[in-house]
């Protein structure tokens, strides 16, 4: 039972991270939510899928623009000749207007919390301590397995 789960995680977590890779290629690129401007909507750390071909955009949409920084992602409140105006959800004002040319995309669906896995700086490390402990985890099965045929056999010895 706990070799399924396992291996059903695994796989869950190979298949997250091979669409996330494959995802640009469709146009859609992935940030993570480092503040909490858009609670309740999406909450910090929640990884964020962005459609960069969408071309439409619409009062309402939530979107993400380029800055001199990390892109943010806020709900669009108007347009104004050439530019967009923006507001986080749980913010009392809304942002500076942003050039219609700065809009990276918009955002098409969020998971809440996953955004930590996906943060440039720790995706390495989480990668490489999954592998490890992958590695470790099928030794430690291999050997109670082998404890438990050995005790098996032990116990058919002394029984004859």
């Amino acid at each position: 039972m706990i070799k399924k789960t396992v291996w059903i995680l695994f796989f869950l977590i190979f298949l997250l991270l091979a669409a996330t890779a494959v995802l640009p290629i469709f146009g859609i690129k992935y940030y993570t939510v480092i503040t909490d401007s858009m609670t309740p909507a999406i909450k910090k750390n929640s990884l964020v899928y962005v459609n960069t071909k969408i071309k439409k955009i619409e009062i309402g949409d939530i979107i993400a623009v380029k800055t001199a920084g990390i892109p943010l992602l806020h709900r669009v409140v108007a347009f104004d000749e050439g530019y967009v105006i923006t507001k986080g959800d749980a913010n009392d004002t809304p942002d500076a207007p942003r050039p219609d040319e700065d809009i990276i995309g918009v955002a098409v669906f969020h998971i809440p919390y996953l955004g930590i896995i996906f943060s440039r700086q720790y995706l390495i490390i989480i990668v490489v301590l999954a592998g490890l402990l992958y590695i470790v985890g099928a030794r430690l099965f291999k050997e109670l397995k082998k404890k438990e045929v050995g005790d098996d056999e032990g116990e058919k010895k002394t029984n004859i």
